[in-house]
């Protein structure tokens, strides 16, 4: 069987991908994962579903510090950008809140609703919504953080330097998507060459976005679970070396 990218075959792009069938146990964790989320949600003082946009999807919910003036985090979540609710993921919120910190829970149209280009600028204009009114309806400070998981952390850093955006976490992001666009994911996200190469965080830390003065490089700090499978490591460390 011929490789279709580097030196992998069809199939073992496609097992490099699949985080599901990498994890024991995944639904059970899925499941704990929506229990404490709902524990989070009942304990915090929140305001759900705020619309940054006309997208039934557009909406984001923001949980309170405990005092004024304080930094937000903003959390995109995962789902190889065809799947998940910020909803079961607001369980993310409790580390962050616990020092204090306001967390904003990002939501996105999904593809094949959506294709990569529109997803990436439906963040940005999250992004956009949410800074002015940090300090004018949330009372918080002007600090914003971007942090989100796999195709999450992806997103979090395709805003990396953009105006106002103090900094991003990306945690085991998926900083190359031409061997995404080559996989079996690819289906639901209609990718073609030029597309995935405009949307690749890998391909932006040589430029800065215009009329923001920190690089991507500068501004993002990306890491990877120890345990996650081989393509995120190879992410992780590509755009390591690019920068």
């Amino acid at each position: 069987m011929g490789t279709v990218y580097r030196d992998f075959t069809q199939e073992a792009l496609d097992a490099a991908y699949n985080n599901r069938a990498a994890v024991p146990g995944y639904a059970q964790m899925r499941e704990a994962r929506s229990a404490l989320s709902l524990q989070t949600y009942a304990r915090a003082r929140v305001k759900r579903d705020l619309s940054y946009g006309p997208g039934a999807r557009q909406r984001l919910d923001f949980f309170h510090a405990a005092k004024a003036g304080r930094p937000t985090l903003a959390y995109i979540h995962g789902g190889y950008w065809q799947t998940n609710d910020k909803e079961p993921h607001a369980f993310i919120a409790d580390g962050p809140l616990a020092r204090d910190l306001n967390v904003a829970l990002l939501e996105y149209t999904l593809a094949p609703q959506a294709r990569m280009g529109d997803i990436v600028a439906e963040i940005r204009a999250a992004v956009a919504w949410l800074l002015p009114r940090l300090e004018r309806e949330f009372d918080a400070g002007r600090s914003l953080v971007v942090a989100g998981h796999s195709a999450g952390g992806h997103l979090a850093a395709m805003v990396a330097g953009l105006p106002g955006v103090s900094a991003a976490l990306p945690i085991s992001g998926l900083f190359d998507l031409e061997p995404i666009r080559l996989c079996d994911l690819n289906g639901a996200l209609r990718m073609d060459e030029a597309e995935a190469s405009a949307n690749s965080p890998i391909n932006l830390h040589c430029h800065r976005h215009r009329s923001a003065s920190p690089s991507v490089a500068q501004s993002c700090r990306n890491c990877c679970g120890s345990l996650e499978n081989t393509m995120l490591h190879y992410g992780n460390q590509a755009i390591r070396d690019a920068n």
